[in-house]
């Protein structure tokens, strides 16, 4: 089954494919302003290291993929960033996406991702999933068109893979991003139905994902920047 996802990073009047589309509408935006960062804190990941390892050990390895197709049918790269957000690291996600010229939509996108070290992770003593990021395409939009989404999946829920997910403004420059986790759902494309806080306390895996709008037949580049992954 694939994630027939409208363009997340797209021009609004905003784990393989169905007919429904993600609708942006039912994953509501949270003004990071609108959220304290205050109370108990996990940091996932500040990157100050230069290594792929999160500074928690609840988490693996940093690592990459592309999505319609792929994984390893487009071009991606993943690494140390030499400049974080007002500091001396983060991480960065290179990718190169096609549309394939088959007639039809195929959404591709990439996704930078933290498995879990064990089975699964229980988010639930959390409220706020933030972090810093900016994005930079090869297309030409105004910063405040432009979305990520930031997906938590708990891959042992179902025979498909499963997960809850939110979308952020993102910008060419750096910006704090915090998304209360109560307002994550599950994407209607994915056919097996989970429920959403049941989903936060099998958590397999977090992962930043982007889309860029394109044509039938067209490709496009883009570089997404992340710093400072934290639970709150």
């Amino acid at each position: 089954m694939g994630r027939p996802r409208r363009a997340i990073v797209l021009v609004c009047a905003l784990a393989p494919c169905a007919t429904a589309c993600f609708d942006v509408q039912e994953l509501p935006l949270e003004p990071p302003e609108e959220v304290a960062r205050q109370g108990a804190l996990l940091l996932i990941d500040d990157f100050e290291d230069g290594d792929p390892w999160p500074s928690t050990a609840a988490f693996a390895p940093w690592r990459c993929r592309t999505y319609n197709p792929g994984p390893g049918l487009q071009p991606v790269q993943c690494g140390s960033a030499v400049q974080g957000s007002e500091s001396n690291h983060g991480y960065s996600l290179w990718f190169k996406l096609e549309d394939p010229p088959n007639g039809i939509p195929d959404y591709p996108g990439a996704s930078l991702f933290a498995p879990t070290t064990a089975a699964s992770f229980d988010l639930s003593p959390y409220a706020v999933i933030g972090l810093s990021a900016k994005l930079e395409t090869d297309e030409t939009r105004p910063p405040e068109l432009s979305l990520l989404s930031v997906a938590i999946y708990c891959d042992g829920m179902s025979d498909t893979s499963s997960s809850v997910e939110n979308l952020a403004p993102v910008a060419t420059s750096w910006g704090h991003i915090a998304l209360r986790l109560a307002n994550f759902a599950q994407p209607d494309w994915q056919l097996d139905h989970v429920d959403p806080a049941t989903c936060l306390t099998q958590v397999t895996s977090i992962s930043v994902e982007v889309q860029i709008p394109l044509e039938d037949g067209q490709t496009g580049t883009g570089t997404l920047e992340v710093d400072d992954v934290y639970l709150q």
